[in-house]
């Protein structure tokens, strides 16, 4: 997306989705992370974030909130 690597997206529910690992706790990867949800938010998509362990924990439950959000944002005035 733009000059940012998005992990996944939905063009229709204006969806962006990042998995992220303990790397994003450095201080400088944390600024980074700011920025690109700012670039992001501010073409009016939503940006979600899991962490890997969320991810691999429960799977479902993670792809069942996606799944969820994206559907809300895709009906009309979602």
């Amino acid at each position: 997306m733009g000059p940012f690597i998005a992990d996944f997206v939905c063009h229709g529910a204006r969806l962006e989705v990042e998995l992220y690992g303990g790397v994003h706790d450095a201080p400088d990867v944390i600024q980074r992370d700011q920025d690109r949800r700012l670039w992001i938010e501010g073409r009016s998509y939503l940006m979600l974030r899991f962490s890997n362990s969320e991810v691999l924990r429960d799977a479902k439950k993670t792809a069942d909130e996606i799944s969820r959000i994206a559907l809300s944002r895709l009906k009309p005035g979602g």
